[in-house]
């Protein structure tokens, strides 16, 4: 026995009563949240100055900016165009480990092609960067998780960026999988501090070429906006972010009762220290804005959030074909309500540990044909897989 189940199931048993209560006390709040955002719905430019005064007190301030349009404005989408280019990227990464014999890091890149107009078949690519020797380490040691994963994302929308080069269809759309903003903020080295600059550069890229890029942010659990109608009930701002009157209130749950399927909420801007910086690039035009878009049905609403850059937000026949082309996307897979492109994206960028192994296994092989000695196993890694049989991919069915 590894687990310790009596004491397990003490503490579940302690923990239900506990989230009984908290749930009781989360339908309060969210009655509060909404009845906020009802008060404050059309009151612009009262809110907008409420964060400035808020900004005063608590620089780092993260929170929803009204834009635009109302908070409880909602909108249908309108059909999907019927030409044009639809580009998924996603990636994912294998992380060095000093438990391995021989170090290694890989980025493996997924690239899905989609023809809107349906004249040529789906294409698809895979981009996979091996990190061996000196590619390992930077001036603090071995590359972290950080770093790893910020040049994943680069990656990611510089393959976008890339198969744009000379695309004269229109228009062309690119999602991706999560947010636009990176949660990942880079420390103030210079190695990480180039590749942000990077990351900017090729948004910028994609702006100059007109694309509509996208960040798409499934079961979302930020409260951007409920952050935003906190500042409202707060009689002395500079309590702002700290004192949490709706704590635990998530926005997908307060869009879940504004929106109908298929229809998108208000765009609203991100006000954080790190969209601060997406905002002083290029002119403001790569500011970081989204949208709430409910992409279930009417028995099982499924609310999402898409993230997009200036450029996309202020052209409103670009956030009309994002809006319908996401929902035609969801609707290929209705038992999952994800984009399809995406999916497949996923699926080719998927590193297995399978994959890991046999990398693995090529580089030994290499090493003692080039006669590198190899180093050794840690025992922890050792025990770890004999205890533990290899994982195998799952299928997802289309």
């Amino acid at each position: 026995m590894t687990i310790n189940f009596v004491q397990v199931h003490r503490q579940i048993q302690q923990a239900g009563e506990e989230a009984r209560r908290e749930q009781l006390a989360l339908q309060e709040r969210l009655a509060q949240a909404w009845q906020a955002l009802q008060a404050w719905t059309e009151r612009l430019e009262e809110l907008r100055e409420r964060v400035r005064q808020a900004l005063r007190y608590n620089a780092s301030l993260r929170c929803a900016l009204p834009w635009q349009e109302a908070l409880n404005a909602h909108f249908t989408a309108p059909p999907p165009p019927e030409t044009g280019l639809l580009l998924a990227a996603d990636g994912s990464q294998a992380n060095p480990s000093r438990h391995d014999r021989i170090p290694f890091g890989l980025i493996n890149i997924g690239l899905f092609d989609y023809d809107l107009s349906h004249r040529r078949p789906p294409e698809q690519s895979v981009q996979s960067e091996l990190l061996l020797n000196q590619d390992l380490y930077d001036e603090f040691g071995t590359i972290s998780e950080e770093r790893l994963a910020l040049e994943r994302d680069l990656r990611e929308r510089r393959a976008l960026l890339e198969r744009v080069q000379g695309e004269t269809t229109a228009p062309i759309l690119t999602l991706t999988d999560g947010p636009l903003e990176l949660y990942r903020q880079p420390r103030e080295d210079a190695e990480l501090q180039a590749l942000f600059r990077a990351y900017l550069e090729v948004l910028a890229g994609l702006a100059a070429r007109g694309v509509i890029v996208a960040g798409y942010v499934d079961k979302p659990q930020a409260d951007l906006v409920v952050r935003l109608l906190e500042l409202t009930l707060l009689d002395d701002l500079r309590q702002a972010g700290q004192e949490r009157p709706l704590r635990g209130v998530a926005d997908r749950v307060l869009f879940n009762a504004l929106l109908q399927p298929g229809e998108r909420s208000a765009i609203l801007g991100i006000q954080s220290t790190s969209a601060e910086r997406f905002r002083e690039y290029e002119g403001g035009q790569l500011g970081l804005y989204f949208f709430y878009l409910n992409v279930g049905t009417t028995d099982q609403p499924k609310v999402v959030r898409v993230e997009i850059p200036r450029w996309v937000a202020a052209d409103a026949q670009a956030v009309a074909s994002l809006h319908a082309v996401l929902l035609q996307q969801t609707r290929i897979t209705p038992n999952r309500r994800y984009p399809y492109v995406l999916t497949r994206a996923h699926e080719l960028a998927l590193v297995t540990y399978q994959d890991r192994q046999a990398v693995e296994a090529m580089i030994e092989q290499e090493w003692r044909r080039q006669g590198v000695a190899v180093g050794e196993e840690s025992a922890k890694q050792q025990s770890k897989r004999d205890l533990q049989p290899p994982r195998r991919r799952s299928p997802i069915g289309i």
